[in-house]
């Protein structure tokens, strides 16, 4: 039960795992309110917009203008009289650069939570929060409003905090942060639960979530699962830790069914190396990584059935090109929805004087697949697009998954 809470948290810390993986220098990570009180905020952003301008590689590719987008910031800059103005300004200015790997890094405040966009609609998909399980709050209720404003419409003025590379990237980040903040607030959310509609405030701070004890193992980045005489089922959760040894662990007892279904629908990224090992056993003849450009070569017991790759907007970074590098694969049939549009193109961090530190792709130029597909801005779109329905949602369904499996019986 611990570990499937963690696995819940994991999801909601999106955006900063991907921060944490892959960085070879010392970065900082301080909540907003640990930005010096006084400070010169004027010479920080000076500092943080002439870097951008300078070397963030999809400057011109997006048609930002980098010294009108500076000017206009510069105006919040002026008015910012503390630090919690000026983070909020930050993380302004970065999600306008229209990247999900650029962002000044902040912590957050949690509560055990997560939320679903379905249909237009939102509901809990999991509620781990000690306050909503006394007020009976339950998985499945909707979310009708939040602070009595409609939710979508709250999502949607979020939304102008969330750096993403696409809008529907954009979208599915900012519904994943509904139980999440970068500020110490209270927030009401109005629930629709089986016994009418309830109003519960919370307050967001940094109180610590009751920790795991140290004896209790790790959740593990690889699930596997025989699903029927014929079907394998292998998700990866991350691009990190000991993933690859997961991996092949689950492999060598799989790897010979007749198809095998690898789910990254959760997947948020890591580190490009783990996943490009990882293809190497998906992959039948030899062809290069399109992050690293390096020749990935089939390991000798490399899968030879048919191979499928559940993908979602929540698909990003190292998960994404670990897709990329599937499908140009030619071994790989793709279902679910599109990605989120951003394989990561090598970002690059940098410190603040303030304490806090920020990154972006600071490439001179942005990286291009092996067989043309643009790795930035653009969603590798399934062969068969498959969307969840409220229906199934409610009946504990997995649409995707029933959607594949349903191929291959008639097959």
């Amino acid at each position: 039960m611990r570990n499937e809470t963690l696995k819940k948290m994991s999801i909601l810390l999106l955006t900063f795992l991907i921060y944490a993986v892959g960085c070879a220098q010392h970065t900082n990570y301080i909540y907003i309110k640990d930005i010096p009180a006084v400070a010169d905020y004027t010479a920080d952003f000076e500092k943080v917009s002439n870097t951008v301008n300078e070397k963030y590689t999809h400057l011109k590719a997006k048609n930002l203008d980098g010294a009108s987008l500076r000017e206009k910031y510069r105006a919040f800059v002026k008015n910012a009289k503390t630090n919690l103005a000026y983070g909020d300004m930050l993380l302004r200015y970065f999600a306008e650069l229209k990247n999900s790997h650029s962002n000044a890094i902040f912590k957050k405040y949690y509560k055990n939570c997560t939320a679903s966009l379905i249909e237009g609609r939102i509901f809990l998909s999991y509620v781990g929060d000690s306050l909503f399980i006394k007020r009976g709050i339950k998985e499945k209720d909707e979310i009708l409003k939040i602070n009595d404003i409609p939710v979508l419409t709250y999502i949607q003025n979020q939304e102008k905090y969330t750096s993403a590379s696409t809008d529907l990237h954009r979208r599915y980040l900012t519904v994943s942060g509904l139980f999440s903040s970068y500020f110490e607030e209270d927030r009401t959310y109005t629930f629709n639960t089986s016994s009418g509609e309830k109003d519960i405030t919370i307050h967001f701070d940094d109180k610590p979530i009751k920790e795991i004890s140290k004896s209790a193992q790790p959740p593990l980045k690889v699930e596997q699962k025989i699903l029927n005489d014929s079907v394998a089922y292998i998700a990866i959760s991350s691009m990190t830790g000991n993933v690859v040894e997961e991996f092949v662990n689950a492999f060598d007892t799989l790897s010979k069914k007749q198809f095998l279904i690898i789910d990254l629908r959760r997947n948020q990224g890591g580190n490009s190396g783990y996943s490009e090992k990882i293809a190497e056993y998906l992959i039948t003849k030899g062809q290069k990584a399109c992050v690293s450009n390096r020749w990935l070569t089939p390991r000798g017991n490399y899968y030879k059935g048919k191979l499928f790759v559940l993908t979602s907007p929540y698909t990003v970074s190292a998960s994404e090109s670990f897709a990329l590098d599937l499908l140009e694969s030619g071994s790989a049939t793709i279902v679910g929805m599109p990605t989120a549009g951003d394989t990561g193109n090598q970002p690059q961090f940098y410190n603040s004087k303030l304490g806090y530190s920020y990154w972006f792709p600071s490439r001179s130029k942005a990286q291009i697949s092996p067989k043309g597909f643009p790795m930035e801005g653009v969603s590798i779109q399934p062969h068969y697009t498959v969307l969840k329905t409220i229906t199934d949602f409610l009946a504990n369904k997995d649409a995707v998954l029933d959607y594949v499996l349903n191929m291959i019986s008639k097959k």
